[in-house]
């Protein structure tokens, strides 16, 4: 990865990366997605890799600037089209093509400010995803952005089109969201209450940091519901003019919409959040189960421990009584012969005469 990143520095250095904002684009790329980098540098020979990374660089500043030049003349739903198009085609392209879309969602400019760019970013990360295992963290940071660039889409989308004064706008929001988020519902079904506040809090913090934003003329005028027909292959709705309810009037219908979706938001994940309740509920009935049956386990083994040392104390003290009982055997015995050894000799002792014996006064 280190040598990838050193080669990717002399190429900009090299070639034709004048742009620094672009430049500095590439660099964050590698940062942020090596996988992709680390592949792309395993495909390189090494006599090879300074060239074709210059070349890969080279296209990828291409993407990059025609992805900014269809911004300026082209509906952004077909931009989506074209840049999902072009990442297939190509894949090294989805990197830069991931950076375009977040430099898009993250402009301070109002007047720039449109709800599509959060679906391509979306759309774009979860590309991403799909390019690494899925169990790792990789494949679950890009989903978790994928998720919560959609989610801030859903909420500017559908305050926007209560903006329109063709109501008819409103149909096509439910079709750009429902596949989407069925692509992404894992995201929602493994997340915490507290993950999942959080991303309800910035996609509503992001909507209403473009409250000045203007209306959405791609979404009033039928725009997105006509490029949505022509990928059914269904026939088109009239393109309109795009007209706009006044800013006092969408004001009103804005905040009630913020918290219709809130609410839905929240009784969506509602059985998520109860399943996750049961679970933990029974992880720590399993949990309190096996401290339990551990906990008997070590009272069996004190217990065993506590009896064995019972039956060794009074194995000791039978022994230490046998003992005993065998010295005081041993001593009576002692005793015994040696009262019988003086009693003996009490009888085999010299006993002298009477003073006035004399073997002369003998009868004999």
């Amino acid at each position: 990865m280190v040598k990838m990143t050193h080669i990717v520095m002399e190429a900009l250095l090299k070639t034709q990366f004048r742009d620094k904002a672009l430049a500095c684009i590439c660099l964050a790329v590698m940062a942020v997605l090596p996988p992709l980098a680390a592949r792309a540098a395993d495909a390189i020979p090494a006599e090879q890799s300074t060239e074709q990374t210059q070349t890969l660089y080279t296209s990828q500043s291409t993407f990059y600037r025609e992805l900014q030049a269809f911004t300026s003349f082209m509906p952004i739903m077909e931009i989506s089209r074209r840049a999902n198009q072009k990442v297939d085609e190509e894949p090294t392209r989805l990197s830069i093509g991931l950076s375009w879309a977040k430099e898009k969602t993250e402009t301070r400019d109002s007047a720039k400010i449109n709800a599509l760019y959060f679906m391509i970013y979306s759309d774009l990360a979860a590309k991403s995803a799909s390019t690494v295992p899925k169990k790792s963290a990789y494949y679950t940071n890009f989903s978790k952005t994928a998720y919560q660039a959609l989610l801030t889409f859903e909420i500017m989308l559908l305050t926007d089109a209560a903006r329109c004064v063709n109501q008819e706008a409103k149909s096509a929001v439910e079709r750009l969201l429902s596949q989407r988020y069925k692509r992404l519902q894992f995201i929602a079904d493994s997340a915490t209450p507290a993950e999942m506040e959080e991303y309800w809090k910035t996609a509503l913090g992001h909507e209403a940091a473009a409250v000045k934003r203007p209306g959405n003329g791609e979404l009033c005028s039928n725009g997105v519901a006509a490029e949505l027909a022509r990928q059914a292959n269904t026939p088109p709705p009239e393109i309109l003019d795009a007209t706009f309810i006044d800013d006092a009037k969408w004001q009103p219908l804005r905040e009630q919409i913020r918290a219709r979706v809130a609410a839905a938001w929240k009784k969506d994940y509602e059985p998520v959040a109860q399943a996750q309740a049961e679970h933990r509920a029974q992880q720590e009935a399993q949990r309190a189960k096996q401290e339990a049956f551990q906990k008997a386990q070590l009272q069996a083994a004190e217990d065993q421990k506590k009896l064995q040392a019972q039956q060794a104390a009074e194995k000791k003290r039978l022994e230490d009584a046998r003992l005993a009982q065998e010295k005081k055997e041993r001593e009576e015995k002692v005793k015994r012969e040696a009262g019988k050894y003086h009693d003996s000799y009490k009888q085999e002792t010299y006993t002298p005469p009477p003073d006035d014996y004399s073997p002369y006064n003998s009868a004999d």
